[in-house]
C-alpha cells in the first residue's frame, strides 16, 4: 500500500466520522471538492462520488509547468534568491532608509505569491543598491529584465483568472489559447481531471437550458435538477387555442430548472478555513471560535462587552 493509499483511508474514515456527527453518510453526498493530487482523487473514488478538482490547484500547476516548459526556474530563483538577500538584517536596514516597501519572496504553496514578487522586485529596484558586492552579484542584467517584464505580463494575465474564478472553463480555455503548454492541466479533458463527466456537464449545465441537455448530460447530474409540481389549471374566460394552452401550461412534472450555480469551482474557502483554525488554542473550543472568525464582520470589541455585561 503506497503512501498515498494510506492517507485515503484515514481521509475517508474522518469523512465518515464528521457526517456521522450530523446523522449522514456517504450516501448523501453528491461531489466532493478538493485538490488533484493522487490522495484525494483516491478518495473520491474509494467514497464513489465525483470528484471537483479544485480550479485553483489545477491553475497553479499548469502555472508551474509553464514556467518550466518557458525555461523561466532559474530566473525566477534568481529573483528570489535577491529577495532573500534584501530581507536580511543588513540589507533590509539599508531599504528602510529609502522606502516602506518590503521584500517578497514567492511560496511554493501558492503560484500567485511568484506574481508579488516580481511585481515588488520592480518597485525595489530603484532603491536597491547595485554598487554593494553582496547585491550585485544576484542583480539581473539587463536581458533577464526584459525577460522579467515580459513574465510579469504574463502572469498579470494569469493572476487576473484567479480573481474570477466562478467561470472557470471560459477561462481555463483563453488561458490554455494563449499559453498551449498549459493544456496538460486546463483543458477540459485533461488527464489530472477525476470525473470529466460530472464536471463537464456542470459547466454545460450553468450556461445552458435544460432543454439543451442531452438524456447522459440530465443523467449525470440528475440530483440537481428541480422539476416542477404545477396544480390544476384554472380555467380563464378567454378561450385559448390548443397550441397556446399547450405551451402556456407545463406538463406535470417538467424539469424548469438546473441547480448548479452554487457549485464551489474551488476548495479555497475550506483552505481559509484550515488556516484560521491553527489560529485557535483550545480544540475543544473549535467550532466556537471558528464560527466567531468565520462572521467576524458581524461582531467587535462593543459587541463583546454588551455581552459581558
Amino acid at each position: 500500500m503506497d503512501e498515498s493509499d494510506l492517507w485515503s483511508n484515514v481521509i475517508c474514515d474522518f469523512i465518515r466520522g464528521t457526517l456521522g456527527i450530523y446523522g449522514k453518510d456517504v450516501a448523501d453526498l453528491r461531489f466532493v471538492v478538493c485538490d488533484n493530487d493522487d490522495t484525494m482523487q483516491s478518495v473520491a473514488s474509494k467514497l464513489r462520488v465525483p470528484m471537483i478538482g479544485c480550479a485553483s490547484h489545477r491553475l497553479s500547476l499548469a502555472v508551474s509547468h509553464w514556467i518550466a516548459e518557458c525555461d523561466l526556474t532559474d530566473l525566477v530563483e534568481k529573483v528570489n534568491d535577491l529577495m532573500k538577500k534584501l530581507s536580511s538584517l543588513k540589507q533590509a536596514g539599508k531599504l528602510r532608509q529609502k522606502t516602506s516597501l518590503k521584500p517578497i519572496m514567492k511560496n511554493d504553496t501558492r503560484w500567485s505569491s511568484l506574481f508579488y514578487m516580481l511585481k515588488r522586485y520592480k518597485e525595489l529596484v530603484p532603491f536597491v543598491d547595485a554598487r554593494d558586492p553582496e547585491i550585485a552579484e544576484l542583480l539581473p542584467n539587463h536581458t533577464q529584465n526584459i525577460r522579467i517584464e515580459g513574465l510579469l505580463q504574463d502572469m498579470s494575465n494569469m493572476h487576473s483568472v484567479t480573481m474570477k474564478l466562478q467561470d472557470v472553463r471560459k477561462l481555463f480555455d483563453a488561458l490554455v489559447a494563449k499559453y498551449p503548454v498549459m493544456k496538460k492541466y486546463l483543458a477540459s479533458d485533461a488527464d489530472i481531471i477525476h470525473s470529466p463527466g460530472f464536471e463537464n456537464t456542470i459547466v454545460r449545465a450553468i450556461s445552458s437550458k435544460v432543454e439543451n441537455l442531452t438524456p447522459s448530460d440530465k443523467e449525470e447530474i440528475s440530483d440537481f435538477i428541480i422539476k416542477a409540481n404545477p396544480g390544476p389549471v384554472e380555467n380563464t374566460e378567454a378561450q385559448l387555442s390548443f397550441a397556446d394552452g399547450v405551451l402556456q401550461v407545463p406538463a406535470v412534472g417538467e424539469e424548469v430548472k438546473i441547480n448548479v450555480k452554487w457549485i464551489p469551482p474551488t476548495s479555497n474557502v475550506v483552505e481559509r478555513l484550515f488556516s484560521k483554525a491553527n489560529n485557535v488554542r483550545n480544540p475543544n473550543r473549535f467550532e466556537e471560535h471558528i464560527f466567531l472568525m468565520v462572521n467576524r464582520s458581524f461582531w467587535d470589541v462593543m459587541t463583546v462587552a454588551e455581552i459581558v455585561q
